[in-house]
């Protein structure tokens, strides 16, 4: 059986894809410093916020293809 990729990743995920921690990507995206952005954030209240990151926009920033994005998540899951 196929595995579905999903939709939206989440910030330590494209923190494993991108070689950072999820800390930084959240912060980043809060300033919208991605150019081009990887997602949207949106702020919930005072101190929380809600991240949505799109692996095709990931991709477009690393300028990778969508499935490099899976496969450099899968490797560092095969590493932990």
């Amino acid at each position: 059986m196929q595995q579905t990729k999903p939709i939206l990743l989440k910030p330590q995920e494209a923190a494993r894809v991108l070689g950072s921690n999820a800390q930084s990507v959240r912060v980043r995206m809060q300033r919208d410093s991605f150019q081009p952005p990887i997602g949207t954030c949106c702020k919930l209240s005072q101190e929380r916020y809600s991240y949505e990151i799109y692996p095709g926009k990931l991709a477009e920033f690393l300028n990778i293809s969508v499935d490099d994005v899976f496969e450099r998540l899968s490797d560092s899951n095969e590493q932990t």
